[in-house]
């Protein structure tokens, strides 16, 4: 399956809600992708009673070298409430394209955010 490619939300001060988009699919390249300015704070979400990876994808070079992918976990819902990982993608580390995938697509989504 593709990525799923997110675009950033910066909600209104009158409105907490963000929109919450499902990965790709199960497989590799299962997750979401989003241009990266290294201000965007992606926000995934768990519903599933079980934690979750997510891998932080490098799709570019970074001064001609290519870091290492690394992990996150996602932590599993619990009494009722989603759990939540709010990750950061560095420009530094993960250049101007982003990538995410999760080991596990029951429950999980995701959405995008930008500090001001």
């Amino acid at each position: 399956m593709a990525r799923v490619p997110i675009t950033v939300e910066l909600p209104d001060k009158t409105s907490a809600s963000l929109t919450f988009t499902a990965p790709g699919g199960a497989g590799a390249d299962n997750g979401w992708s989003f241009s990266n300015t290294g201000d965007e704070i992606f926000v995934v979400k768990n519903t599933d009673t079980s934690t979750k990876t997510l891998t932080k994808k490098v799709v570019g070079k970074v001064g001609g070298l290519t870091p290492a992918d690394t992990t996150v976990t996602v932590p599993a819902a619990a009494s009722g409430a989603p759990g939540y990982a709010f990750v950061h993608f560095p420009v530094e580390a993960f250049s101007g394209q982003a990538a995410a995938d999760i080991d596990n697509v029951t429950g999980v989504t995701a959405g995008l955010i930008k500090h001001p």
